[in-house]
Protein backbone atom coordinates (compact mmCIF):
# COMPACT_ATOMS: atom_id res chain seq x y z
CA UNK A 1 0.00 0.00 0.00
CA UNK A 2 1.10 3.31 -1.05
CA UNK A 3 1.40 6.05 1.35
CA UNK A 4 -0.53 8.90 0.00
CA UNK A 5 0.94 12.43 -0.50
CA UNK A 6 -0.94 13.85 2.64
CA UNK A 7 0.71 11.63 5.11
CA UNK A 8 3.80 12.03 3.66
CA UNK A 9 3.68 15.45 3.99
CA UNK A 10 2.46 15.19 7.63
CA UNK A 11 5.65 12.87 8.68
CA UNK A 12 7.62 15.80 6.88
CA UNK A 13 5.38 18.49 9.02
CA UNK A 14 5.88 16.48 12.11
CA UNK A 15 9.99 16.14 11.37
CA UNK A 16 9.60 20.36 10.68
CA UNK A 17 7.74 21.04 13.74
CA UNK A 18 10.22 19.21 16.30
CA UNK A 19 13.08 21.11 14.49
CA UNK A 20 11.63 24.41 14.72
CA UNK A 21 10.61 23.94 18.26
CA UNK A 22 14.05 23.81 19.06
CA UNK A 23 15.78 25.87 16.61
CA UNK A 24 13.40 28.47 18.49
CA UNK A 25 14.38 27.47 21.67
CA UNK A 26 17.52 28.79 21.48
CA UNK A 27 17.79 31.14 23.74
CA UNK A 28 17.37 28.47 26.70
CA UNK A 29 20.13 27.32 28.06
CA UNK A 30 21.02 23.91 26.30
CA UNK A 31 20.51 21.40 29.38
CA UNK A 32 17.07 23.06 29.62
CA UNK A 33 16.52 23.33 26.09
CA UNK A 34 16.83 19.31 24.83
CA UNK A 35 14.55 17.48 27.14
CA UNK A 36 12.06 20.52 26.67
CA UNK A 37 11.99 20.09 22.76
CA UNK A 38 12.63 16.04 23.42
CA UNK A 39 9.45 16.58 26.03
CA UNK A 40 7.04 18.72 23.56
CA UNK A 41 7.84 16.82 20.30
CA UNK A 42 6.96 13.20 22.24
CA UNK A 43 3.11 13.90 22.18
CA UNK A 44 3.57 15.44 18.33
CA UNK A 45 5.63 12.56 17.12
CA UNK A 46 2.82 9.90 18.56
CA UNK A 47 -0.03 12.02 17.88
CA UNK A 48 2.14 12.27 13.77
CA UNK A 49 1.67 8.31 13.94
CA UNK A 50 -1.49 8.16 14.77
CA UNK A 51 -2.37 10.96 11.91
CA UNK A 52 -0.77 8.74 9.67
CA UNK A 53 -2.32 5.84 10.11
CA UNK A 54 -5.82 7.25 10.08
CA UNK A 55 -5.19 8.33 6.67
CA UNK A 56 -3.42 5.09 5.31
CA UNK A 57 -7.04 3.66 6.82
CA UNK A 58 -9.04 6.37 5.49
CA UNK A 59 -7.36 6.20 1.66
CA UNK A 60 -7.92 2.53 1.48
CA UNK A 61 -9.40 1.59 -1.93
CA UNK A 62 -10.37 -2.29 -1.15
CA UNK A 63 -10.90 -4.07 1.72
CA UNK A 64 -8.14 -5.82 1.50
CA UNK A 65 -6.13 -2.75 1.90
CA UNK A 66 -8.33 -1.55 4.87
CA UNK A 67 -8.04 -5.06 6.98
CA UNK A 68 -3.66 -4.62 6.02
CA UNK A 69 -4.15 -1.22 7.72
CA UNK A 70 -5.84 -2.81 10.49
CA UNK A 71 -3.72 -5.48 11.48
CA UNK A 72 -0.49 -3.40 11.38
CA UNK A 73 -1.25 0.51 12.90
CA UNK A 74 -1.42 -1.47 16.73
CA UNK A 75 2.75 -1.71 16.42
CA UNK A 76 4.02 2.05 15.27
CA UNK A 77 1.19 3.21 17.44
CA UNK A 78 2.51 1.33 20.37
CA UNK A 79 6.21 2.11 19.55
CA UNK A 80 5.41 6.16 19.09
CA UNK A 81 3.74 6.17 22.41
CA UNK A 82 6.61 4.33 24.73
CA UNK A 83 9.47 5.66 22.47
CA UNK A 84 8.55 8.55 20.58
CA UNK A 85 11.31 10.64 23.15
CA UNK A 86 13.45 8.73 21.34
CA UNK A 87 12.90 9.59 17.95
CA UNK A 88 12.13 13.57 19.09
CA UNK A 89 15.12 13.58 21.01
CA UNK A 90 17.41 12.43 17.57
CA UNK A 91 15.33 14.97 15.50
CA UNK A 92 16.56 17.54 18.41
CA UNK A 93 20.21 16.20 18.42
CA UNK A 94 20.10 17.24 14.57
CA UNK A 95 18.97 20.54 15.57
CA UNK A 96 21.54 21.17 17.96
CA UNK A 97 24.27 20.01 15.50
CA UNK A 98 22.88 22.48 12.48
CA UNK A 99 22.54 25.18 15.13
CA UNK A 100 26.62 24.24 16.33
CA UNK A 101 27.39 24.55 12.77
CA UNK A 102 25.55 27.66 12.05
CA UNK A 103 26.82 29.57 15.25
CA UNK A 104 30.70 28.27 14.01
CA UNK A 105 30.32 29.80 10.41
CA UNK A 106 28.97 32.76 12.10
CA UNK A 107 31.61 33.31 14.49
CA UNK A 108 34.20 32.78 11.80
CA UNK A 109 32.60 35.28 9.48
CA UNK A 110 32.43 38.37 11.80
CA UNK A 111 35.98 37.35 12.51
CA UNK A 112 37.21 37.23 9.38
CA UNK A 113 35.41 40.74 8.57
CA UNK A 114 37.02 42.38 11.72
CA UNK A 115 40.56 41.48 10.58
Amino acid sequence: MDNPPLAVALDLLTLATIALIAWHLGQVRWFFRIPLSTLIGWPIFAGAVALHWSILAASAQTPQEAEWVAAHDTGPLAVSVVLGWAYALVVVLVTETVRGVVLVVRRVAVSRQSV
